[in-house]
Protein backbone atom coordinates (compact mmCIF):
# COMPACT_ATOMS: atom_id res chain seq x y z
CA UNK A 1 0.00 0.00 0.00
CA UNK A 2 1.38 3.40 -0.99
CA UNK A 3 2.13 5.64 2.00
CA UNK A 4 1.31 9.38 1.80
CA UNK A 5 4.24 11.75 1.40
CA UNK A 6 5.25 13.09 4.86
CA UNK A 7 5.11 16.70 3.62
CA UNK A 8 1.60 16.48 2.11
CA UNK A 9 -1.44 16.81 4.29
CA UNK A 10 -4.05 14.09 3.63
CA UNK A 11 -7.58 15.47 3.57
CA UNK A 12 -10.52 13.00 3.59
CA UNK A 13 -13.00 13.74 0.79
CA UNK A 14 -16.74 13.03 0.96
CA UNK A 15 -17.93 10.25 -1.31
CA UNK A 16 -20.50 10.80 -4.06
CA UNK A 17 -23.06 8.62 -2.22
CA UNK A 18 -22.86 10.79 0.90
CA UNK A 19 -23.30 13.93 -1.15
CA UNK A 20 -26.32 12.42 -2.93
CA UNK A 21 -27.99 11.80 0.46
CA UNK A 22 -27.16 15.36 1.49
CA UNK A 23 -28.26 17.01 -1.75
CA UNK A 24 -31.47 14.99 -2.46
CA UNK A 25 -33.69 16.98 -0.04
CA UNK A 26 -32.31 20.25 -1.39
CA UNK A 27 -32.83 19.35 -5.06
CA UNK A 28 -36.43 18.36 -4.52
CA UNK A 29 -38.02 16.23 -7.24
CA UNK A 30 -35.06 15.98 -9.55
CA UNK A 31 -34.31 12.47 -10.75
CA UNK A 32 -31.45 10.41 -9.40
CA UNK A 33 -29.28 10.94 -12.47
CA UNK A 34 -29.27 14.72 -12.07
CA UNK A 35 -28.57 14.43 -8.35
CA UNK A 36 -25.69 12.02 -9.02
CA UNK A 37 -24.15 14.37 -11.59
CA UNK A 38 -24.32 17.30 -9.16
CA UNK A 39 -22.74 15.18 -6.43
CA UNK A 40 -19.86 14.06 -8.67
CA UNK A 41 -19.23 17.66 -9.74
CA UNK A 42 -19.14 18.74 -6.08
CA UNK A 43 -16.57 16.04 -5.26
CA UNK A 44 -14.37 17.19 -8.15
CA UNK A 45 -14.51 20.82 -6.98
CA UNK A 46 -13.64 19.88 -3.39
CA UNK A 47 -10.75 17.69 -4.59
CA UNK A 48 -9.36 20.52 -6.72
CA UNK A 49 -9.46 22.93 -3.77
CA UNK A 50 -7.70 20.43 -1.51
CA UNK A 51 -4.95 19.75 -4.07
CA UNK A 52 -4.38 23.47 -4.60
CA UNK A 53 -4.25 24.13 -0.85
CA UNK A 54 -1.72 21.35 -0.36
CA UNK A 55 0.49 22.57 -3.21
CA UNK A 56 0.51 26.21 -2.05
CA UNK A 57 1.11 25.33 1.59
CA UNK A 58 4.90 25.33 1.28
CA UNK A 59 7.15 28.23 0.28
CA UNK A 60 10.67 27.45 -0.94
CA UNK A 61 13.42 30.08 -0.87
CA UNK A 62 16.89 29.77 -2.40
CA UNK A 63 19.22 31.79 -0.16
CA UNK A 64 22.30 31.16 -2.33
CA UNK A 65 25.50 29.23 -1.61
CA UNK A 66 23.59 25.95 -1.79
CA UNK A 67 21.13 26.90 0.99
CA UNK A 68 17.46 26.14 0.30
CA UNK A 69 14.77 26.81 2.91
CA UNK A 70 11.17 25.56 2.90
CA UNK A 71 8.52 27.13 5.14
CA UNK A 72 5.19 25.51 6.02
CA UNK A 73 2.59 28.31 5.83
CA UNK A 74 0.22 26.42 8.08
CA UNK A 75 2.58 25.66 10.97
CA UNK A 76 5.30 28.27 10.40
CA UNK A 77 7.93 25.52 10.54
CA UNK A 78 11.05 26.18 8.44
CA UNK A 79 13.60 23.57 7.35
CA UNK A 80 17.01 23.84 5.70
CA UNK A 81 17.25 21.34 2.82
CA UNK A 82 20.66 19.71 2.35
CA UNK A 83 20.59 17.05 -0.33
CA UNK A 84 18.04 14.47 0.83
CA UNK A 85 18.15 15.58 4.47
CA UNK A 86 16.26 18.38 6.21
CA UNK A 87 17.43 20.45 9.18
CA UNK A 88 14.73 22.17 11.23
CA UNK A 89 15.22 25.89 11.74
CA UNK A 90 13.73 27.11 15.02
CA UNK A 91 11.78 29.99 13.51
CA UNK A 92 11.43 31.85 10.20
CA UNK A 93 13.41 34.71 11.76
CA UNK A 94 16.33 32.32 12.21
CA UNK A 95 16.80 31.97 8.44
CA UNK A 96 20.01 33.91 7.75
CA UNK A 97 19.64 36.76 5.30
CA UNK A 98 22.03 37.01 2.40
CA UNK A 99 24.71 39.53 3.35
CA UNK A 100 24.82 42.44 0.90
CA UNK A 101 28.06 42.94 -1.00
CA UNK A 102 30.11 45.92 0.14
CA UNK A 103 31.68 48.28 -2.44
CA UNK A 104 35.15 46.92 -1.57
CA UNK A 105 33.97 43.33 -2.09
CA UNK A 106 32.37 44.34 -5.38
CA UNK A 107 35.63 45.96 -6.52
CA UNK A 108 37.61 42.82 -5.67
CA UNK A 109 35.09 40.61 -7.46
CA UNK A 110 35.35 42.72 -10.61
CA UNK A 111 39.15 42.72 -10.41
CA UNK A 112 39.24 38.91 -10.18
CA UNK A 113 37.16 38.27 -13.31
CA UNK A 114 38.78 40.96 -15.51
CA UNK A 115 41.51 40.12 -18.05
CA UNK A 116 43.80 43.11 -17.45
CA UNK A 117 46.91 41.43 -15.99
CA UNK A 118 47.56 38.50 -18.30
CA UNK A 119 45.17 39.28 -21.12
CA UNK A 120 42.23 37.31 -22.50
CA UNK A 121 41.35 34.47 -22.01
CA UNK A 122 43.12 34.27 -18.63
CA UNK A 123 41.27 36.18 -15.90
CA UNK A 124 43.22 38.05 -13.24
CA UNK A 125 42.56 35.54 -10.47
CA UNK A 126 43.92 32.67 -12.58
CA UNK A 127 46.88 34.76 -13.71
CA UNK A 128 48.09 35.67 -10.20
CA UNK A 129 47.71 32.03 -9.20
CA UNK A 130 49.98 31.05 -12.07
CA UNK A 131 52.56 33.58 -10.86
CA UNK A 132 52.56 32.03 -7.41
CA UNK A 133 52.96 28.56 -8.89
CA UNK A 134 56.13 29.75 -10.60
CA UNK A 135 57.53 31.19 -7.36
CA UNK A 136 60.27 29.32 -5.51
CA UNK A 137 61.17 29.23 -1.83
CA UNK A 138 58.96 30.34 1.09
CA UNK A 139 55.67 31.91 0.05
CA UNK A 140 53.24 33.92 2.20
CA UNK A 141 49.93 34.87 0.62
CA UNK A 142 48.61 38.33 1.47
CA UNK A 143 45.67 38.07 -0.94
CA UNK A 144 43.19 40.55 -2.39
CA UNK A 145 42.82 44.01 -0.89
CA UNK A 146 40.77 47.03 -1.95
CA UNK A 147 41.33 50.67 -1.01
CA UNK A 148 39.01 53.46 -2.02
CA UNK A 149 40.62 56.31 -3.93
CA UNK A 150 39.14 59.74 -3.25
CA UNK A 151 39.97 62.64 -5.56
CA UNK A 152 40.32 66.09 -4.04
CA UNK A 153 39.21 69.33 -5.68
CA UNK A 154 40.65 71.93 -3.35
CA UNK A 155 39.10 71.14 0.02
CA UNK A 156 36.28 69.06 -1.43
CA UNK A 157 36.51 65.27 -1.67
CA UNK A 158 35.06 63.87 -4.89
CA UNK A 159 33.85 60.29 -4.80
CA UNK A 160 34.37 58.73 -8.22
CA UNK A 161 33.67 55.19 -6.96
CA UNK A 162 37.26 54.23 -7.83
CA UNK A 163 39.18 51.54 -5.94
CA UNK A 164 42.80 50.45 -5.97
CA UNK A 165 42.65 46.65 -5.87
CA UNK A 166 45.81 44.62 -5.31
CA UNK A 167 46.81 41.00 -5.02
CA UNK A 168 50.03 40.42 -3.11
CA UNK A 169 52.24 37.62 -1.89
CA UNK A 170 55.58 37.65 -0.10
CA UNK A 171 58.73 35.79 -1.04
CA UNK A 172 62.19 35.76 0.50
CA UNK A 173 63.30 38.69 -1.66
CA UNK A 174 60.24 40.84 -0.89
CA UNK A 175 56.56 41.38 -1.65
CA UNK A 176 55.15 41.06 -5.16
CA UNK A 177 52.05 43.18 -5.80
CA UNK A 178 49.71 43.19 -8.80
CA UNK A 179 47.54 46.34 -8.80
CA UNK A 180 44.52 47.28 -10.90
CA UNK A 181 42.15 50.24 -10.87
CA UNK A 182 38.45 49.43 -10.56
CA UNK A 183 35.84 52.03 -11.44
CA UNK A 184 32.52 50.80 -10.02
CA UNK A 185 30.46 53.55 -11.61
CA UNK A 186 31.86 52.90 -15.08
CA UNK A 187 32.30 49.13 -14.56
CA UNK A 188 35.90 49.44 -15.80
CA UNK A 189 39.05 47.59 -14.65
CA UNK A 190 42.41 49.01 -15.78
CA UNK A 191 45.96 47.70 -15.43
CA UNK A 192 48.21 50.11 -13.52
CA UNK A 193 51.72 48.80 -14.16
CA UNK A 194 52.81 49.96 -17.61
CA UNK A 195 50.61 53.08 -17.51
CA UNK A 196 52.93 55.88 -16.35
CA UNK A 197 50.07 58.19 -15.38
CA UNK A 198 48.32 55.55 -13.29
CA UNK A 199 51.63 54.50 -11.74
CA UNK A 200 52.19 58.08 -10.52
CA UNK A 201 48.59 58.39 -9.39
CA UNK A 202 48.82 55.34 -7.12
CA UNK A 203 52.48 55.60 -6.15
CA UNK A 204 53.89 52.71 -8.16
CA UNK A 205 56.34 54.81 -10.16
CA UNK A 206 60.03 53.97 -10.00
Amino acid sequence: MTQPHPNIETVPLPTASLLIKFLRPMLGGMNKTVVACVAILAVAVIASVCIYSSGSRYVTVNAGEGRIYRTDRKTGKTVLIKGVSELVVESPEAVPATKPETPSEQAIRKAKVAYTLGGYPVDNESWVRSQMEKATGPLRIIGWEAKKFVRWDGKNAIDDQIYLVTYSFEQTNGVRCFPVEVNLEGDIVRKIIGDSELERKYGFGH
